[in-house]
């Protein structure tokens, strides 16, 4: 039998373990990086879908309305002017300084009740421009670090 012990020493363990431990230190910051851009891009669709389903919501209803009107705000917590379909109304709200929401009211008459399609964006804009039975609707804005740029036309039924 040989004078030799089998094992690892005390030095190549220590060596092991730290070469270990920079692994896991990587690998922790990697999927630290990946989550950051998954929050990232969900924050950025998130704010974009929202936005793009307002309008959709403005082109749908746009074509069964048989009233389209462009109204001046209520209030000073209306922040644009108001698109009124129907009995129904789409507008920015910004209640005491808060950040801004693009809202929707199923009830135009019933302000309480709002239902928000984009909330706490840093900026928005709402251009709404009226020519005879046609509205043309453009909704800017910025939310963080993203931004949208959406436009729809819609057209008032014809009464006949």
């Amino acid at each position: 039998m040989s004078g030799h012990k089998r094992g690892f020493t005390s030095v190549e363990l220590i060596v092991g373990l730290i070469v270990g431990a920079i692994l896991v230190l990587m690998i922790g910051a990697i999927s630290s990086i990946g989550n950051a851009s998954f929050d990232k891009a969900v924050n950025e669709s998130s704010f974009y879908n929202d936005a793009f389903s307002g309008i959709n919501r403005i082109m749908f209803l746009g074509r069964k309305a048989y009233e389209i009107n462009i109204s001046n705000t209520p209030d000073s917590n209306w922040k644009s002017q108001i698109l009124e379909l129907d009995n129904r109304a789409f507008g920015l709200y910004q209640p005491d300084g808060a950040k801004i929401d693009f809202v929707f009211l199923n009830d135009k008459a019933d302000l309480s009740q709002r239902d928000i399609l984009v909330d706490d964006a840093d900026s928005l804009t709402l251009n709404l421009v009226q020519s005879g039975r046609m509205v043309t609707v453009t909704l800017q804005g910025q939310k963080g670090k993203e931004s949208i740029n959406l436009s729809t036309s819609v057209m008032r039924r014809n009464n006949n």
